[in-house]
């Protein structure tokens, strides 16, 4: 439930989102409760750059950075 509010704060700019993550196409974090090591509170791991939704849980940064791909079992 808190990630489909989380979503719901811009569903136009809304792109992806999992179990503790959500992704938009512009800046919400005006609307979320923000903070890097509050629990419970969403935080900034990303900000400006491109990536390729592929499917669930599988991403990539479009740069190609190896170190930015992400793949969840």
């Amino acid at each position: 439930m808190v990630v489909r509010r989380a979503a719901l704060v811009n569903p136009g700019a809304w792109l992806y989102a999992d179990t503790d993550c959500v992704v938009f196409s512009q800046d919400v974090t005006s609307k979320l409760d923000i903070h890097p090591s509050r629990y419970g509170a969403w935080k900034i791991e990303e900000s400006g750059a491109q990536y390729q939704i592929i499917a669930k849980k599988v991403y990539a940064q479009i740069d190609g950075d190896e170190s930015k791909r992400k793949r969840s079992s």
